[in-house]
C-alpha cells in the first residue's frame, strides 16, 4: 500500500504520475476541460529531459498558473476551491473530500517534507479522486487501472 508521507524512496512517483490519465479512465465523474487543455503542454515541454529532480514543483506551478490557482504569492486556496467547484460537475462527495482533506486539511501527510505544498495538494487530490470514482474504464491505456493502480495508490487519510 502506498503511503505518501512515508515514502523517502521513489514509490510516490508512480502514483503521482497517474494523474495524467486517471481522469480519462474514470468514467463515473464528469470533469470540464481539465485534461484537454492544449496550453498545458508547454508546462511539460519546459521541463528538462530525463527524470525530474526529486521534488521538483515546476510543472505543478506552471499548471497552477494556467488554471489560475498558483500566483506570485504561491498556492491560492480560494482560487483552487473555485477551480474544483467549476471543474468537477457531478460528484459532490469528491468536491467535499477535496475541500476537507486537501484545501482545508493537513497537507504534510501527503508527501515528503521537502515537497512543496502544490505537489502535496496534487497527491491529496489524486487520492480523493481515486477513492471517489464510482466507475472505471477498462479500455486501452485504462486496462487494469482499477485493479492495479487504485489499490497501490489509494491510502487512508
Amino acid at each position: 500500500m502506498f503511503a505518501a508521507s512515508a515514502a523517502p524512496d521513489d514509490s510516490w512517483r508512480k502514483c503521482y504520475g497517474v494523474h495524467s490519465y486517471m481522469m480519462q479512465c474514470c468514467t463515473g465523474i464528469t470533469t470540464r476541460e481539465i485534461t484537454e487543455r492544449k496550453d498545458l503542454k508547454e508546462c511539460f515541454e519546459k521541463s528538462k529531459p530525463g527524470p525530474p529532480p526529486p521534488f521538483s514543483c515546476e510543472v505543478d506551478k506552471c499548471i497552477g498558473k494556467k488554471f489560475g490557482y498558483y500566483g506570485d504569492d504561491g498556492f491560492e486556496k480560494e482560487a483552487f476551491t473555485s477551480f474544483i467547484e467549476e471543474k468537477i460537475v457531478d460528484n459532490e462527495a469528491l468536491v467535499a473530500a477535496i475541500k476537507k482533506k486537501c484545501i482545508n486539511g493537513d497537507l504534510s501527510k501527503y508527501g515528503h517534507p521537502d515537497m512543496c505544498d502544490i505537489m502535496k495538494m496534487q497527491i491529496c487530490f489524486n487520492n480523493q479522486f481515486l477513492k471517489e470514482c464510482p466507475k472505471w474504464s477498462n479500455e486501452g491505456r485504462c486496462e487494469g487501472f482499477e485493479e492495479i493502480i487504485v489499490p497501490e495508490c489509494v491510502f487512508d487519510d
